[in-house]
């Protein structure tokens, strides 16, 4: 089996209100934020505008978003057929 469809079950999660925390999440969100952050200086260094260095930032994250989504659905495709049949069905 790929180690991309392993099955990973967090070892803890924080719930502040309605909204679920993973640790991995949150270090996902520091690594994409230090990986912004670090190259600024060298970008300016070489005369690369700010908002141009944001917006190329900007499409990198929707589409880390979009593709771990579709991982994510990937992943799951069983849960997602058997779901649309049972609701075919009548069942939900």
């Amino acid at each position: 089996m790929s180690p991309a469809f392993r099955d990973y079950t967090p070892i803890l999660d924080l719930a502040p209100g309605p909204l679920t925390v993973s640790p991995q999440g949150v270090g996902t969100a520091v690594d994409f934020l230090a990986g912004a952050w670090l190259p600024m200086p060298a970008t300016r260094a070489s005369g690369i505008d700010d908002a141009i260095v944001h917006r190329m930032l900007t499409s990198a994250i929707i589409a880390a978003l979009i593709g771990a989504r579709l991982a994510y659905v990937a992943n799951h495709l069983g849960d997602y057929i058997v779901e649309a049949t049972h609701r075919g069905a009548g069942h939900g």
